[in-house]
């Protein structure tokens, strides 16, 4: 996620993920024909949005980044978010990611959005346990999710995107954007290390020290954003994916395509990826090759004002939408406009 201050862009990754209620009593509607881009649910001023994952259900899971807090939203019916928890003693939510059906690791810490600032030392990563949750149409909560602590991250400066490196594996990886590195953490035992250190991560010399951003992985290869440095981009990096080396570089980082200041992303399973360009408030496709364009947003909309994160549906009423969170220009408001509450926006690709 990125910020401006005074005449600085300011990024971090902290997305939220919006998931609403879930009951067995609860039933989706089908989604009907629409505009191609359309508000699924905007969050009152003053709340921002950073990152997202989606269940099994098709629920969404948000974290807030002004807030410690993550919601539940329904795309199929978006009444009512459910708050699933809050952390006390923390200020913001950055990386999610489901390690197991239903369960998500979660990136807790201290990041303050009005004072643009990293309380290194103050992250840590949790389990939420969807399994157990259950809630009503207007949101309230029917059983709680099953919330616990993972690890502590001490030498963490700014942690920020996070992706499971492989199903059955143990181990997600963590983007520090203070640090301009990546950490391999065991989501079973809480053991962590610094797993890849590279020049294409790094922050600028000067300026606002946020480098290497969201990260995902396809095929062996890390793909990662960096926002700032050298005007940002989408870059990989090969790695390896199982054995006691998982997690670590084979070979140095390229850049892929120079796309401004990307934030989170997803990559389907063509291999192209759909980046979140919270500094252009758009959302940008890339393909393998380096080609990119602009699906939707531009940088005087405020459709995608402050675009932070996006990730495809999971059920086949939905598997050709993109949800994208927002932070509702907290990134720096389209002129004439002024700051309001972060949202959930659904993007039909088949029509873009």
């Amino acid at each position: 996620m990125l910020f401006r201050n005074t005449s600085d862009y300011f990024l971090c990754s902290l997305a939220g993920i919006l998931a609403i209620s879930h009951s067995t009593n609860v039933k989706a509607s089908p989604i009907t024909q629409g505009p191609a881009v359309r508000d699924i649910y905007q969050f009152r001023n003053g709340t921002s949005l950073e990152n997202m994952a989606v269940r099994p259900n098709g629920n969404l899971l948000v974290n807030v980044i002004t807030s410690p807090d993550i919601y539940q939203v329904n795309p199929f019916n978006p009444a009512t978010p459910s708050l699933v928890h809050n952390f006390p003693g923390n200020m913001a939510l950055l990386g999610i990611t489901e390690v197991e059906p239903d369960i998500f690791a979660v990136i807790v810490g201290n990041f303050s959005a009005t004072t643009i600032a990293t309380i290194p030392g103050s992250y840590s990563v949790w389990t939420v346990d969807m399994r157990s949750f259950g809630c009503e149409e207007n949101g309230k909560i029917i059983t709680r999710a099953a919330v616990s602590k993972i690890a502590s991250i001490p030498e963490g400066q700014l942690l920020n995107g996070m992706t499971h490196i492989a199903q059955g594996s143990p181990y997600v990886l963590i983007a520090d954007s203070g640090l301009g590195g990546v950490f391999r953490l065991n989501v079973k035992t809480g053991k962590y290390k610094i797993a890849i250190l590279d020049p294409l991560m790094k922050p600028e010399a000067t300026g606002v020290q946020i480098g290497v951003n969201g990260v995902h992985i396809s095929g062996s290869n890390l793909y990662f954003t960096n926002s700032i440095l050298n005007g940002g981009f989408f870059a990989k990096v090969p790695i390896q994916l199982s054995g006691p080396d998982a997690g670590t570089a084979t070979g140095k980082a390229e850049i892929v395509a120079a796309i401004g200041g990307g934030d989170d992303f997803t990559i389907n399973s063509e291999g192209n990826a759909y980046v979140a360009n919270v500094f252009q408030n758009l959302v940008q496709h890339v393909t393998p090759d380096g080609k990119f364009r602009a699906v939707a947003g531009a940088v005087n909309q405020t459709i995608l004002e402050g675009v932070t994160s996006v990730q495809f549906g999971r059920t086949a009423k939905d598997k050709n939408i993109l949800y994208a969170t927002t932070n509702g220009g907290l990134a720096g408001t389209v002129p004439g406009t002024f700051l309001v509450g972060g949202k959930v926006v659904a993007l039909d690709v088949s029509r873009l």
